[in-house]
């Protein structure tokens, strides 16, 4: 069934966990004008709090926090280098983040550092 309105009031009431995922218990009042949604029924309901069109998306493993605590990438220069750059961030969906300044589409960004490998030091590709 297909409801293209959207609720008017929610609440949340309660959650539960089982095998990893979270269920929560919430209320909304919906329109019902056929009467299809009956007492105790039960929907997955997905709720969209941001969107954005025509963005540069990275997994977001790959921004970290400096000691200055401004977020960065390490981008992957063509000469090998690691280069540390300070970026600007927008949404996220937990897995990937927006990057709004910072960032070309296009440059590489490192995930994760080799073992005992520096950011100044060389990567071999």
């Amino acid at each position: 069934m297909k409801d293209d309105s959207l609720a008017s009031n929610s609440s949340a009431s309660g959650s539960g966990t089982s095998n990893a995922s979270v269920y929560y218990n919430a209320l909304f009042d919906v329109p019902n004008p056929e009467n299809r949604l009956r007492i105790a029924m039960t929907a997955q309901v997905t709720l969209i709090t941001d969107e954005a069109q025509n963005t540069l998306l990275i997994p977001i493993q790959a921004v970290h926090r400096n000691e200055g605590k401004k977020q960065q990438v390490l981008v992957l220069a063509a000469d090998g280098r690691l280069e540390p750059r300070d970026v600007k961030t927008g949404i996220t969906n937990s897995v990937d983040i927006q990057i709004l300044e910072g960032l070309n589409v296009g440059e590489n960004v490192v995930l994760s550092l080799p073992d005992k490998k520096e950011p100044e030091e060389r990567i071999m590709l």
